[in-house]
């Protein structure tokens, strides 16, 4: 059960929908390691809001 009452009403039947669906990945996890890195947010299918 989901406290939704604090949603807009209309994201609220998609994240019920996204919430009860099952999340899991059966595959190979990878990682990539770097150096003196920035890591940027993930935005629009690309790192760093870059369009």
């Amino acid at each position: 059960m989901y406290n939704t009452k604090y949603m807009d009403e209309q994201f609220v039947d998609e994240f019920k929908r996204l919430a009860e669906k099952p999340h899991f990945l059966n595959g190979k996890l990878e990682a990539k390691e770097y150096v003196d890195a920035i890591v940027l947010p993930f935005l629009n299918g690309r790192g760093g809001g870059t369009k």
